[in-house]
Order: structure tokens, then sequence, then C-alpha cells
């Protein structure tokens, strides 16, 4: 933490957009049984979605290393309080650990006095299932994984699943919509997602892939679009972005508060599925969870396929945990 903290106050610029510095370094153990500490800083530019993390900064260092794997992931902020690695970050992180469970993130704060730790697998539920394998082998590897958990394009949902009726229904209403994904060239998976309203309406979207991959739009993130069209009255704009960060910066229930501004009249997603052409559910990528989440969505059910093939509902916020102890999420008051 404390050399984090030098390297951190030696930067020469901060930021462009939130002014708010970030410094990581991944402790890593190369093939030769050295260790290793690579660093990287956050970066933005004039648009804030093409911002970059310092995590994932530094992990794509790793591509001029033969062999490693990562034992600890250090993250330092100019914020007092240690904060977690947000939605991408995780999610990043996950796609080049292959034991999660013993990836250690340490939190520290910008004054080297309060450190918190935890396994990765803890911040980042429900990853990717496909994450591991390349462009060449996931046809294959999906085609397989399908199979041997008895996974059909025409998925039932088992009844002892909560809501199976609802979400065999809006797994079909996906998994239509397939077919309008195109460019096949550009990556071989196709992806398409569903959601069901309060009202009963739902609507569809499907994965728009770009010739540069981060151009992607995945399709659960186009849903959003949708549930932002149905809400009809709002009891105040700014009390609801801003206490939600500022109650997440005081670490209390930041998903119940932020999922509970749900506003009188308004229409609420309340069932979500995203499927790939093999019928697989996957839970909404890093986008996705922390839109939901933090727009108030984080009470809507997801209906994913764990790492066992076995077909589990989870509440979006519960996709994107709260970090354990005392750290918090990056806030809006971090950048005042």
């Amino acid at each position: 933490i404390t050399l984090a903290n030098l390297n951190r106050r030696t930067m020469m610029t901060t930021p462009a957009q939130s002014n708010f510095r970030v410094l990581a370094i991944l402790v890593v153990r190369t093939r030769d049984g050295s260790i290793q500490f690579i660093r990287g800083a956050n970066c933005e530019q004039g648009y804030i979605g093409g911002a970059i993390c310092a995590e994932r900064a530094a992990i794509c260092q790793l591509r001029f290393l033969e062999g490693y794997s990562i034992q600890k992931v250090v993250v330092v902020t100019d914020s007092k309080d240690p904060l977690s690695p947000g939605a991408l970050c995780r999610e990043f992180m996950v796609s080049v650990s292959t034991d999660p469970s013993n990836t250690l993130v340490v939190m520290g704060d910008c004054f080297d006095e309060v450190i918190i730790e935890c396994p990765l697998s803890a911040l980042w539920p429900h990853p990717y299932l496909f994450r591991l394998q390349n462009r060449n082998s996931l046809v294959a590897f999906a085609s397989k994984w399908a199979l041997e958990n008895k996974v059909l394009p025409s998925l039932v949902v088992d009844p002892e699943v909560p809501d199976f009726e609802i979400f065999t229904a809006l797994h079909k209403e996906a998994y239509s919509c397939l077919e309008k994904e195109r460019f096949e060239l550009i990556h071989p998976l196709r992806l398409a997602a569903a959601v069901h309203f309060s009202d009963g309406s739902t609507e569809t979207a499907w994965q728009l892939k770009g010739l540069e991959y981060g151009c992607t739009l995945d399709p659960v993130s186009q849903l959003l679009s949708f549930m932002e069209r149905r809400r009809t009255q709002y009891k105040s704009t700014s009390a609801f972005i801003c206490q939600t960060c500022t109650i997440s910066a005081t670490h209390t229930d930041y998903q119940t508060v932020s999922n509970d501004i749900v506003l009188e009249n308004s229409v609420t997603p309340t069932y979500i599925v995203m499927t790939d052409q093999f019928g697989i559910c996957h839970a909404p990528f890093a986008q996705a969870r922390s839109l939901l989440s933090e727009h108030g969505y984080g009470n809507a059910k997801v209906l994913v396929h764990d790492v066992s093939g076995v077909l589990v509902v989870a509440r979006a916020s519960e996709l994107l945990p709260l970090p354990p102890g005392n750290a918090k999420f990056l806030s809006h008051d971090d950048f005042a």
C-alpha cells in the first residue's frame, strides 16, 4: 500500500474529467518463480465512457510476460477511505485470473493507514462462463458445455426455479432475436436479451458488434434505455443521483437505497434474461451490472447458468456486491 501511494503521489497529472487518481499494482509470480510489480494508473479522455481504470491499465502490460500468475491486486486512490475496484475492473481481473478465489484484492486509503483485503471471487459472482476461451476455441467449448449440462436452445426452466414460467417465456423471446445479430465474422458468439416489466410488457435487444471490440454494445445495456423511458415520475433527479453517492460514501446500504428510489407510478423491470445461440443464460456484463445497480434497477431478477450448469436467479444488485468491511465504491463525493 505504501509503495502504491508513493507511485500515486508522483503522477505528473490527474485524470482529465474526474481529477481523481487511482493507482494499481499487480503482484505477479512469473514462470521462473520471481515476483514482479506491475503498475497502472487510471486515464480519461474528453468523453467519460472512454476512460480506462488503473487495474486494466496494469493488466494490459501482462502480455509482455511469457508466463505469470496474479497473486495480489493492490489498489489505492486519492480517497481517505479504501475504495473497491469498479465493475469493469472486477470483470477484467477475473478474465485473466485462472483462480479468482486465490487472487487477493488489497484496498488501501491514501494515508497508508487502513487496509482491507478480500478474494477477487467475492467481488464478481457469476463470471462470464467463457472468459478463459479464445476466439478459436469458444464455439467448441460452448457447444460441449451446453451438451454436458443438458442446455437446449428451447430452454424450459425447471419448475423449482422461482417464476419459472416467466423466465421460460422470456428466454424464448430473447432467443428468437439472435437471428437479428449480424457479423459473426467479427466474433462467433451471438447474444440477445429480454426484460419483463411490472406492467407485463417486454422488450428485447441483441448485441451490436463493433469492428473495434471495445465499441460493442451488449444487449442488457441496450435494454436500459427502455427501462429509463418507463420511468414516469421522479421525486427529484438531484436527490436520486447525489443521495446514492452520499450514501455509498458513508457505506450504508447502498443497494437498498439506490434500488428503493423507485419512483411513484413508474413501470419497473422485474425479470431479465440474456442468452447465447446455445441457449446458455449469462449474467450481465460489467457495464450493465453497474448501471442496473446505480440507477435503481437492482431489484430486477436475473436468470443465470452458474459454473456447474445449474439455473439460478439473482437480483441485479447481487451481481455487483458491496466490498467488505469499510471499503466503499467510488462515489460522486470523491469528485467533489
